[in-house]
This record gives C-alpha cells, structure tokens and sequence, in this order.
C-alpha cells in the first residue's frame, strides 16, 4: 500500500505520493524527510545539526505521517502541527511550519 513505502520517499526526485494524496507540503517538511534519518534513527551524535533542529525536524516529520495517514481516511478537519512552536491547529492542507497562528492557505 501507500504507507508501506513512506519511507522510500524522495522528494528530491519524485514528489508523485503527495500530489497523488493531494496534500501540499513545505519547506520544512522538505527539511524534514532530507534529514529523516535523524528522526528514524536518532543519528544525533553523526550530525552537525543542533539536537534542538533535530527535534523540531523529528516533529515536523512525525506531524507530516500523520497528516498522511488522515488524508489517506479521507478526513478534511484541522490537525496539530506539533512541528511549530505552541502547537496551532491548522486545516489538513496547510503544511507544518510558519508562523503561530494558522492562516488559511489553500
């Protein structure tokens, strides 16, 4: 199924799963699944990254599979970024990251 490969993803090459789910994503999410190692593995002592972007990339990474898997049950609400400080609620296709208050950008 589609989630199985999730983690073969590339967004460097191939951005087909997301348009496929027609779920935009953004910059950080972008960040995030380049340095997805670092969630997957915990890679923390072989990067020159700051544990406190490592956890803030982890997040983003961790809110975009959920976001993921809700557009996959057809669900169209508002999720938790927990990839932004203070955690707003954002419409499904909003990406993770910006600023704190979320704005409607469809």
């Amino acid at each position: 199924g589609k989630i199985s490969h999730f983690n073969l993803i590339n967004l460097y090459t191939n951005s087909n799963f997301f348009d496929g789910i027609d779920l935009p994503i953004g910059d950080l999410e972008n960040k995030a699944i380049g340095a997805r190692n670092f969630a997957a593995h915990g890679s923390i002592n072989e990067s020159k990254t700051s544990i406190l972007e490592q956890h803030k990339l982890a997040m983003a990474y961790e809110t975009l599979i959920s976001r993921v898997i809700l557009k996959l049950i057809g669900y169209s609400g508002n999720y938790v970024d927990y990839g932004t400080l203070r955690y707003p609620e954002r419409d499904i296709n909003c990406p993770v990251g910006g600023d704190f208050i979320a704005k409607d950008c469809k």
